[in-house]
């Protein structure tokens, strides 16, 4: 992705608030105690994920951006997703449920291109603001993550026109996201079809992790030293990869966009 300065620079700002973010969040293996993300963050995470009040934005030729809300838990929930509009385009091979840090939420991935490149890829790529965060900050869900992810999507496979019959998702899911996502798949792994954790905050152990079947793309930037050993411990499922993004921060995919895109199709392209 091509930047200019003024925009690698505000880029630049929410590496450094997410990787405070993620210290606050996780003291080594355990999640650590909770904390609000500001205005000014929030500010900073919209301005650096170019996001659009437009329930339909263009993205790119046959590719249609839509965003809305559903219900869950008692909470409204923002997410968005993109689409091959082409005439003659197969149907998606797997949705894939992309969650986010502190520091960021769901339109980052639409501003470094993942949306859309996933949709060409030939996937269903479906975001979401997590309860507190970005167009879900009024949402302040206390309860069992697990169930609300199961919730949350169960309700965006009856909303989404063209999700896979299988509904067997890959999340992908960085640093404060892991809240929601590893009790999920420790609870469901069955309904996984893959996970790509990037440095999440985690509170298992490697034993813990060596109970888990499916295919895992553990991704962590070098230059990330907690996250590194959160990534260690992950490394222990029996059918995980690990990539490294060089040089890379805390939030590594925004480090090397293409490195990190490229080796999460080869990912999924294998499942």
């Amino acid at each position: 992705m091509n930047l200019d300065v003024n925009k690698r620079g505000l880029l630049l700002t929410c590496v450094i608030l997410a990787s405070i973010c993620y210290i606050l969040y996780s003291t080594g293996d355990e999640v650590g105690p909770e904390i609000g993300n500001t205005d000014d963050t929030e500010n900073l995470s919209l301005k650096a994920s170019e996001g659009t009040d437009d329930s339909h934005s263009d993205v790119g030729k046959d590719v249609e951006y839509v965003e809305d809300y559903v219900t869950v838990a008692g909470h409204k929930i923002f997410y968005c997703y993109t689409r091959i509009t082409a005439k003659d385009h197969d149907a998606p091979k797997l949705p894939i449920l992309l969650l986010h840090g502190a520091a960021f939420q769901a339109e980052t991935w639409k501003s470094l291109g993942t949306l859309q490149f996933l949709a060409k890829a030939g996937y269903l790529p479906m975001a979401i603001d997590l309860p507190g965060y970005g167009k879900s900050k009024t949402a302040k869900f206390t309860g069992d993550e697990s169930r609300f992810m199961d919730e949350l999507l169960q309700k965006l496979y009856d909303t989404i026109p063209d999700v896979p019959q299988a509904q067997q998702p890959v999340i992908i899911s960085p640093s404060m996201s892991g809240r929601y996502s590893l009790p999920y798949i420790f609870k469901h792994q069955k309904k996984v079809k893959g996970f790509i954790p990037i440095a999440p905050v985690n509170k298992y152990s490697a034993d813990d992790y060596k109970s888990l079947s499916m295919p895992i793309l553990v991704v962590c930037g070098e230059l990330d030293k907690i996250g590194q050993k959160t990534s260690a411990l992950i490394k222990n499922a029996p059918n995980s990869k690990f990539l490294q993004i060089e040089n890379g921060n805390h939030p590594a995919y925004l480090d090397d966009p293409k490195t990190f895109h490229r080796e999460v199709k080869l990912f999924l392209d294998g499942l």
